[in-house]
């Protein structure tokens, strides 16, 4: 990798990396079992997308 791209990378995962660090979950609305079938759902997409369809 060119290290212009090298640098434009870094500077732009600083950027994301500043605007995420402000942001605050509040996880006291959650349900432990909502988040366990929020889980469950996100396993079951990833099995989908392995799956070849046969």
């Amino acid at each position: 990798m060119p290290q212009e791209a090298s640098s434009v990378l870094r500077e732009e995962l600083a950027i994301a990396l500043n605007e995420l660090s402000d942001i605050r979950i509040d996880f006291s609305d959650y349900d432990v079992s909502d988040i366990e079938r929020d889980l469950d759902r996100v396993e079951s997409l990833a099995r989908d997308d392995t799956d070849d369809g046969c």
